[in-house]
C-alpha cells in the first residue's frame, strides 16, 4: 500500500496534540537533541504519563513505523518545538 506524506512539516509544542491514528510513520525532522515525546493512547494522555522518544535527526532513529491500524498515536516537544512530518497510509 502506498505512503502519503501529509502537505507540511508541523511544529509540535510541550502539550500532547494527536499525531497519527492508523499505520503510518512519524518523522522527527528537527535536528539532534531536539526529541519528541510519544505514546500510544486511546484520548490525550496526561501530563506525567510516560512516554518512549524520537531523537532528532542525526541520531539514526529519527522515525517510528506504526503498523496498527486501530491505534491512536499522540506526541509533543520535549523541550521547546519539534518539527513532525507524519507519513499516513494511503
Amino acid at each position: 500500500m502506498a505512503l502519503i506524506d501529509d502537505t507540511e512539516v508541523q511544529n509540535i509544542g510541550g502539550a500532547w496534540q494527536l499525531l497519527l491514528e492508523g499505520e503510518g510513520i512519524i518523522t522527527n525532522m528537527d535536528g539532534p537533541n531536539i526529541n519528541l515525546d510519544f505514546r500510544y493512547d486511546s484520548d490525550t494522555p496526561g501530563v506525567n504519563d510516560a512516554a518512549r522518544k524520537i531523537y532528532g535527526r542525526g541520531d539514526n532513529k529519527d522515525s517510528f513505523i506504526n503498523q496498527s491500524e486501530d491505534s491512536k498515536i499522540y506526541g509533543k516537544a520535549e523541550s521547546g518545538t519539534v518539527k513532525v512530518l507524519i507519513t499516513r497510509m494511503a
